[in-house]
């Protein structure tokens, strides 16, 4: 739509002022070639958000309800070694707060990747999950 992006904080605002099934033409180079592409918006609950190397989306309602948790996002996908080989992070645990602020949905990842820029890491001092024996458990970053 002609709005130059140059970080997430851009993009995030950007899209708080559309709706759901509106259309943006977004401009991506590939191969050293322009190309537009019309991207329909869809409702944010069915997104997921990139995030330390992992991909987190919500939980959805009769998980929560299955296993009564109260909040957190699950993950999808990782690519982050480091979380795998020390604490066994994979796709199917949930991640439920950071620096004991609760994560009711990917909007709260979003507002801390905002918070925080690409410093996140370095400011990240407790990690609470939900491992894939329903297992509670938290870390902490010293």
């Amino acid at each position: 739509d002609n709005v130059k992006i140059s970080k997430y904080s851009d993009l995030n605002g950007y899209l708080k002022t559309k709706r759901p099934d509106d259309v943006v033409e977004v401009e991506v180079l590939r191969n050293g070639k322009t190309k537009i592409i019309p991207v329909t918006l869809s409702k944010t609950d069915i997104f997921a958000v990139n995030f330390l190397d992992m991909e987190l989306r919500n939980l959805p309602d009769d998980l929560k309800k299955e296993y009564d948790i109260q909040n957190g996002v699950m993950i999808q996908k990782t690519e982050n070694q480091w979380l795998y080989k020390k604490l066994g992070f994979k796709p199917g645990y949930i991640i439920t707060a950071i620096n004991d602020v609760k994560l009711n949905s990917i909007d709260d990842v979003s507002k801390l990747k905002a918070k925080y820029g690409d410093d996140i890491i370095k400011n990240i001092e407790k990690l609470e999950f939900i491992d894939r024996n329903l297992e509670r458990q938290s870390v902490i970053f010293r």
